[in-house]
């Protein structure tokens, strides 16, 4: 049965109608009385667009970021957050219903990670019946009940994509999970079910619910690659790679020295990624140790899943070399692994920068720590440019190529993840594939810094298939948004006369990133026991998007391709309409 739009627009048009009345009526309230996240979140004025059908239908409780005896993040609300933090309300619970069963706000406090049960499979389903309209009753202008440490039940309804197989091998009615109806119920920041909402309502109807009608939900973005510290020298001009690292990149790493500074860009980048949809990312820090500590720290505060290392080279950065030579990478890395990785969500990378900037004697000392910390991950670059690669071959002449360089050292393994492989023979692929190694396919600073085209063809072979995923790789790379990633990734693959299908190219984006990470366990679908990190995408968010999409729901896999196809190429950080962590919503566009 297809899903019907029938009346959205008079409940557009209504729903608009009284959210502009709330918000004149707060303006001449007393705002000093009023909780600072409902001043905030109902008086951030309009939605972008008054076309009659746009914008968030929220039927019940909704998510906001985590609520506690301050601003979230430890901000002020007088501060410039990135954050919008935009309370929702919810339809009462049985037991809390009055007469008039109004509805009453609700403020969460931040999840706690569980242990994560093994995940479960739901496959494609059928289209159920729509969204009902129920009407909406403007919050009470009350305090929030006082927190409880008990488990907290909240469900998401809308249209869920997400796989189940890699759609590279796996046919798409077979790897595709799309619920036009769906339900994803949470508990405490964890996946507790997820299916269609018919199935599900006789044992969660209970429970209160939002609802995203005419969006579409996916798991949040998993960039594999991407440096902090370069977020500032975002399109600087008119080099290649050695060049481009000689002229930009070590100049401006070398401010990292000052943590002060490394913490208010780490602040500034997660904002970013948050915007973009991305929650969880493999990130480059630089050789100083407190560069790395800012990040954990920021990262640490946003309750978000982030992997990242500090930068070991000993050799061949002219601007860095005072810093690099009194400490040995080796020391600091380790005391920087005993802190922070498995702190929370947090993990570590050993992160040598490329072959190039570290001898023999430290790759050997990357290897200890990997002895020493078996679960870390060994983070680099690899064969991204040609002129780099002939450099190698000077520097390590005993070695039968760059992969060797590292593969002699010890570093290849199923926790080495490499970024670009643009020069990758197709021996470096086979030995890749047999060591379970991945690869962050970084199409936009390929194509900025002229560096090649990736033979996506070659690592997704049936014969060697290689775990890969995306890497925004800011700021060689030209945007946050895995979405203009995914847009040129595809032409990377037109170039080459290969295809890359709309759901092969968000594939990459999400469960191909988490499996290149080895965090499929955790992340990259709505599987049970799995984190509740998920974004809410507009497919009508621009003018064009919404002449180009004109039905919002899909009724069949055909149409949902399409639909995802114009995200895939037209879509960016305004099409993210929410991202979620742990079940909580930390960003939100109007």
């Amino acid at each position: 049965m297809a899903l019907q739009t029938t009346g959205e627009s008079a409940y557009s048009v209504w729903l608009s109608a009284r959210l502009r009345q709330a918000r004149q009526r707060l303006r001449r309230s007393n705002r000093a009385e009023l909780p600072w996240t409902l001043r905030k979140g109902l008086l951030v004025g309009r939605s972008r667009s008054r076309r009659i059908g746009r914008g968030v239908f929220c039927i019940g409780r909704g998510n906001h970021a985590p609520t506690l005896s301050h601003p979230p993040l430890g901000r002020e609300p007088n501060q410039n957050s990135k954050f919008k933090a935009c309370p929702r309300v919810r339809k009462a619970a049985p037991q809390e219903q009055g007469g008039d069963s109004k509805l009453k706000t609700h403020h969460c406090p931040p999840p706690s990670p569980s242990p994560l049960s093994p995940p479960g499979r739901l496959r494609l389903h059928p289209i159920t019946p729509p969204l009902p309209h129920s009407p909406l009753r403007l919050p009470q202008m009350s305090s929030p009940p006082a927190s409880t440490d008990a488990p907290r039940l909240q469900a998401i309804r809308g249209a869920f994509l997400d796989f189940i197989e890699d759609p590279f091998y796996a046919p798409e009615a077979e790897s595709v999970r799309y619920v036009p109806d769906g339900l994803l119920v949470i508990e405490s920041g964890i996946i507790k079910a997820f299916g269609p909402y018919n199935d599900l309502e006789s044992t969660y109807g209970h429970i209160p619910v939002t609802a995203y009608l005419g969006r579409l939900i996916t798991p949040g973005f998993i960039d594999t690659h991407i440096h902090y510290p370069q977020t500032g020298m975002m399109a600087a001009y008119g080099e290649q790679l050695l060049q481009w690292l000689s002229q930009y990149t070590f100049p401006t790493e070398k401010r990292f020295q000052d943590k002060a500074y490394a913490k208010e860009v780490a602040e500034f980048f997660l904002d970013q990624l948050l915007s973009h949809g991305t929650t969880t990312a493999l990130v480059f820090a630089t050789v100083f140790p407190q560069s790395v500590e800012a990040f954990f720290e920021a990262a640490e505060a946003r309750h978000l899943c982030m992997i990242a290392g500090k930068v070991m080279m000993d050799r061949h950065a002219p601007n860095l070399s005072s810093a690099i030579r009194p400490r040995p990478s080796y020391t600091d890395t380790k005391a920087l692994i005993q802190t922070w990785h498995k702190r929370g969500r947090l993990r570590y990378a050993v992160t040598p920068r490329f072959a190039a900037t570290s001898s023999e004697a430290q790759l050997q000392r990357a290897r200890q720590l990997l002895q020493e910390f078996p679960d870390v991950y060994l983070h680099t670059h690899l064969s991204e440019n040609q002129e780099e690669v002939a450099w190698i071959a000077e520097l390590f002449p005993q070695s039968k190529g760059y992969l060797d360089v590292y593969d002699q050292a010890g570093l290849v393994t199923d926790r080495f993840c490499l970024s670009h492989g643009v020069q990758l023979s197709e021996a470096e692929f086979q030995r890749l594939s047999q060591a379970q190694s991945a690869i962050a396919f970084c199409p936009t600073s390929n194509l900025f810094l002229g560096s090649g085209l990736f033979k996506l063809e070659q690592a997704k072979s049936p014969s060697h298939p290689v775990k890969l995923g995306l890497g925004t790789d800011v700021g060689a790379g030209t945007s946050f948004s895995m979405l203009q990633t995914t847009n040129e990734a595809y032409k990377v693959a037109q170039l080459r006369r290969q295809s890359l299908s709309p759901f092969q190219a968000l594939f990459l984006a999400t469960l191909g990133g988490a499996r290149a990470l080895s965090l499929d366990g955790h992340l990259g679908s709505f599987d049970q026991g799995k984190d509740a990190d998920f974004i809410v995408l507009d497919p009508q968010a621009t003018p064009l998007l919404a002449f180009r999409n004109t039905a919002a729901v899909p009724r069949s896999l055909e149409a949902l391709a399409d639909q995802v196809f114009s995200l895939v190429i037209l879509g960016d950080d305004r099409a993210v309409q929410a991202t979620y962590v742990l079940g909580q919503l930390v960003h939100e566009r109007y």
